[in-house]
């Protein structure tokens, strides 16, 4: 069976710079994910965004100032007492001053503006011939869902990279029933500090499996909790100052290192730069180890550094 959700993937990307007069709102690399055949008659792609108001104060001031249609994902209790916390479906135009902010970022995060949310990560966008109100009727059945004990959880599905993750574990069933009013969505994610990516999702033409509701089974939290521990990874990278040349390997060993249960920043940063003195001849032995669970890791590389007599060599 072919696989029922298509992937594709746009590498390093580079936002747009600040500027006072702007003649383009998207880089050149997302205009045909995101404005292809864009249209807004009926029957025409238009392009959506969801975005998640906690991550950026005086949004929804931002959606009204600019007079751009937009509709709250929660209602009842929970717009109300969470309206500037909440998830929020926007439509935009292709010349739409949000649409250039949310691609724009300076040359560094210090320089960014309250209004330049490109690093900030704060929503997903979609392509959809569906009018605003029939698409949030749609996204209001993914903002809580059971799991298999029966049990219902709040979802942040509107985070890239946690789509990303919950979407590469679905059924056949749950892919058809996301993706029936949708022709694409696009999560535009940072891999490693200061490189982006974008991946556009969309459902297999030749898919034909009933819609289903989607589930949150253990494996698609297991992938979501992956995506925490990236997170926390390339945060480290950054408050630590790892080196550029060495984030990938330094995630690549702090999420194997969180997987096992130790999450302290300095530990983690710690466990990196020992492994790195080590011949990777000993390492098998090294995490069979910590994989036991039976010691602390702080006590691990305290051995370790006594049997390789690195005591004396600054971590």
């Amino acid at each position: 069976m072919s696989r029922p959700l298509l992937i594709d993937t746009i590498v390093d990307i580079s936002p747009l710079a600040p500027e006072l007069d702007p003649t383009d709102t998207v880089p050149a690399q997302l205009q045909p994910a995101l404005l292809g055949d864009y249209g807004a008659e009926s029957g025409q792609a238009r392009l959506y965004a969801i975005l998640d108001a906690a991550q950026a104060t005086g949004l929804v001031d931002m959606f009204e100032t600019q007079e751009l249609p937009h509709t709250c994902l929660y209602s009842g209790d929970a717009m109300a007492n969470m309206g500037d916390l909440s998830p929020w479906l926007i439509e935009l135009r292709p010349d739409d001053r949000m649409l250039r902010d949310l691609m724009t970022a300076a040359d560094t995060a210090d320089e960014d503006g309250p209004w330049h949310f490109w690093r900030r990560q704060i929503g997903i966008f979609l392509r959809s011939d569906l009018p605003l109100e029939e698409l949030r009727l749609h996204f209001r059945k993914y903002t809580k869902l059971p799991d298999e004990e029966g049990d219902t959880f709040f979802l942040r599905f509107f985070e890239p990279d946690f789509l990303a993750a919950l979407l590469g574990q679905a059924t056949p069933g749950e892919i058809a029933g996301f993706f029936a009013p949708l022709k694409s969505v696009i999560a535009i994610e940072q891999p490693r500090p200061e490189v982006w990516a974008a991946s556009v999702m969309s459902a297999n033409p030749e898919l034909d499996a009933a819609p289903t509701r989607m589930t949150l089974t253990r494996r698609k939290w297991r992938a979501m909790q992956l995506v925490e521990y990236n997170r926390h990874a390339r945060k480290i990278c950054v408050a630590h100052s790892i080196p550029k040349a060495e984030h990938q390997a330094f995630v690549d060993t702090a999420v194997r290192l969180q997987t096992y249960g130790f999450d302290h920043d300095t530990n983690l940063v710690d466990a990196f730069k020992v492994l790195q003195k080590v011949d990777h001849a000993h390492h098998p032995s090294i995490w069979k180890t910590i994989a036991s669970g039976e010691l602390s890791l702080g006590f691990i590389l305290y051995k370790v550094r006594q049997h390789f007599g690195l005591e004396g060599i600054p971590a």
